[in-house]
């Protein structure tokens, strides 16, 4: 995924691209694009991504960031893409994202609950029915 922004705002628009033949994929239901918002994107795998963007109605805190995650497929539409993490309205910005390092992935979601703060969670794995697990260390601490 590029992210691609006008005149370098926090507002991005995501476009698959292919580094093969050194072009952006053709839009189609089995590419992913994120229209333009203040928007995070990981992959979870090849054909899942977490997103976390402006979904309408509720989905933004009062910072104007992202308030959920969501895992979208591949071939779906980002609409329907179900809710897998939620912060509140008061957050900053709410992120999930996928490590993978040395043979291990760890799935992570943030809640910045200021800009100095934040609670962490994690999931070792990529596996939906593993729980996550709130990170015991203290707001202030940067966690990766």
């Amino acid at each position: 995924m590029i992210k691609l922004s006008k005149g370098g705002a926090d507002a991005t628009v995501l476009r698959e691209y292919d580094v093969k033949n050194r072009r952006f994929f053709e839009p189609s239901k089995d590419v992913f694009f994120v229209p333009e918002a203040k928007t995070h994107v990981s992959y979870k795998t090849r054909d899942i991504l977490l997103v976390s963007s402006d979904f309408g109605e509720g989905s933004l805190t009062t910072s104007g960031y992202a308030r959920t995650v969501r895992q979208w497929t591949r071939g779906t539409a980002l609409a329907d893409a179900p809710e897998v993490f939620a912060g509140k309205t008061e957050d900053v910005i709410v992120t999930g994202s996928v490590n993978k390092r040395r043979g291990f992935d760890y799935e992570w979601y943030s809640r910045a609950i200021t800009f100095w703060t934040a609670e962490e969670f994690v999931r070792q794995g990529i596996d939906d029915s593993q729980p996550l697990q709130k990170l015991d260390v203290q707001e202030d601490a940067k966690a990766s």
